[in-house]
Formats: structure tokens, C-alpha cells, sequence
């Protein structure tokens, strides 16, 4: 008597439920409990096919306008090539309507060979987002070179003045939070964020995030589910039998 057909086992399945879940803890939970500091907004990136040096000497002042200012920049990250003498101090200074945040370091020598010497300068970050200017002084006594862009994408924003006179490149500027904190710490800034993007307000992404979270495997589990559940067909010696 042949057999209507049967149910397979639900090993499979486990199996695959199993191996989403070992993967989310050994790499998803992980990265989003892991502290770094956060970059709060890049005005000028730094292009690797379209580099270039901007040379200040000792009194020049170097601006970029219409750059972001985020409540949570606490610090601008500038790129310093080369400096011709020990003791340089270069000064940053963010200016918007109602702010005003001034920094200072002193730059150690270095020679053209360096490639990305990072230069962190402390400033206080505005109370709100704004837009402001973005200059960079050189206080001497020796020239310094900052590193940024002539690549026409990274100067559909801004592009930077040397005492007032236009160039055709920029500095690359990146603004960091002072603090380090994890991924998921800065989960309600980064909605916020997402959601100055969209007409629909920050809600829309707190129930995305867990649909695409949660939702995405159920339905691959489900779908291989219903898989599993069709019968067999009958074999030949059944259908003989």
C-alpha cells in the first residue's frame, strides 16, 4: 500500500536557526558592543585618487566655508604633511551664527614622506547643528602642509581660501565625538540622524530596523519550512506496489 507521504524531519531547520544565531553572536553582537569613536560629520573627505598639499606659512589663515557643525563634534581631525620647524602651533577656529570654538596644538617636525599624520584638535562642539566656517592658522615659526582634495566630488561643498584667496582643492576635515561609545549606545543618534533624511520622523526606523532584524530570518526559516513540509513524491516501486 502506497504511502500518502511524510513529514522530514525538523533537524534542518534547526540547524539553520542555529547557525543565524551563532553567526549574530559571534559577529554582530560583538561590533555593536564594541567602543570607537564616533565620526560626528566629514566635511571634506579625503580622496585617495586626488591628493593634494596645501602649504600655510607662518600668519597665513586657511578657510573653508559652509562646513557642518554637529552638536557632538568635539574634535577636528586634520591631516599635517610636513612641518619645516620644531615648536609650529596651528590653531583651528569653527565659527557659526551665536559660536565661536577655538583650538590649539603644537606640531612636532615632520618631513614629506609621512603620508596621513593625523592632527586631532580639541574644540567645543555647538549646542545644536549648525553650518559655519572652518579656518585653520598658522602661528609658526615654521610652514606646515595640510593634506586635502582637488578632486571635483569632494569640492561640490566647499573649497578652501588661503587669506582670502580661492583655491581649487580643500583640506580634508573630519569631525570626531570625544567620547567612545559603542554602536549600539549611538542607536538613538543615528536615527535621528536617518530621520533627518526622511519626511516620515525618526518612528519609521525603530520599526524597520527590527523588521530587518528579526523579520528577515523568520521568513527565511519559514520559507524553508513550508519547503520541508511538501511530501515526497512516490517512488516506482511504490506506485507498483
Amino acid at each position: 500500500m502506497a504511502e500518502t507521504g511524510h513529514h522530514p524531519a525538523l533537524l534542518p531547520l534547526l540547524v539553520f536557526a542555529g547557525v543565524i544565531a551563532l553567526v549574530a553572536a559571534l559577529k554582530l553582537i560583538p561590533t555593536l558592543l564594541r567602543d570607537t569613536t564616533p565620526t560626528s560629520g566629514t566635511p571634506v573627505r579625503r580622496e585617495l585618487i586626488a591628493d593634494a598639499v596645501l602649504g600655510v606659512r607662518p600668519g597665513q589663515r586657511i578657510c573653508q566655508g559652509d562646513v557642518p557643525l554637529g552638536a557632538d563634534g568635539s574634535l577636528a581631525l586634520l591631516y599635517v604633511r610636513r612641518v619645516d620647524a620644531p615648536g609650529s602651533e596651528l590653531r583651528a577656529t569653527a565659527t557659526a551664527p551665536g559660536y565661536r570654538a577655538a583650538g590649539q596644538v603644537r606640531l612636532a617636525p615632520r618631513s614629506k614622506r609621512v603620508h596621513r599624520p593625523e592632527v586631532a584638535v580639541p574644540l567645543a562642539p555647538p549646542t545644536r547643528a549648525t553650518t559655519g566656517r572652518f579656518c585653520v592658522e598658522n602661528d609658526g615659526p615654521g610652514a606646515f602642509e595640510l593634506i586635502g582634495s582637488a578632486d571635483p566630488r569632494a569640492l561640490t561643498r566647499t573649497t578652501a581660501q588661503l587669506d582670502g584667496v580661492p583655491l581649487q582643492a580643500a583640506f580634508s576635515l573630519r569631525l570626531l565625538d570625544a567620547h567612545r561609545r559603542s554602536l549600539l549606545a549611538r542607536a538613538p543618534q543615528l536615527a535621528d540622524r536617518a530621520a533627518a533624511l526622511s519626511a516620515f520622523g525618526p518612528w519609521l526606523y525603530w520599526v524597520l530596523v527590527p523588521l530587518l532584524a528579526l523579520g528577515l530570518p523568520l521568513l527565511v526559516g519559514a520559507a524553508l519550512w513550508l519547503t520541508l513540509r511538501q511530501p515526497d513524491p512516490p517512488s516506482r516501486a511504490e506506485d507498483a506496489a
